[in-house]
């Protein structure tokens, strides 16, 4: 992928269509496995609007963007960038009654290097 094609997928995460949308998230997560296209994706400006995603009222979307997010994180300079977006928002998506949902978030928190504490701190 290179960064024209990076800035096309991110400019369809602000897409008001939501089977667009989940086929956008789906695909950014595929891509998403290979090193290059995370510094693309990272630097087409992804990483906040997956973020701003795990909020959205459908849970597949929601899904979708924590699995993106997941592969994103693989990569050291987008887990940094991460740490920062994050640091002060575990709590719009750690209350979740879908346990697939708690799961994928916990994976990406561990991934992050986030204590499980300061998640707490926040929800209480």
């Amino acid at each position: 992928m290179d960064p024209y094609e990076a800035k096309t997928l991110v400019a369809l995460l602000y897409t008001s269509d939501e089977g667009v949308l989940e086929r956008a998230l789906v695909t950014m997560a595929n891509l998403a496995t290979m090193e290059h296209n995370q510094n693309n994706l990272r630097e087409a400006g992804c990483l906040l609007r997956l973020q701003n995603l795990l909020s959205h009222t459908k849970n597949e979307v929601r899904l979708a963007a924590v699995r993106a997010l997941g592969n994103m994180a693989l990569n050291d300079q987008n887990q940094r960038e991460m740490k920062v977006i994050f640091n002060n928002s575990w709590s719009l998506f750690t209350i979740n009654s879908d346990n697939i949902m708690n799961r994928n978030v916990s994976y990406l928190r561990r991934l992050l290097h986030i204590p499980e504490e300061e998640c707490r701190l926040e929800n209480s």
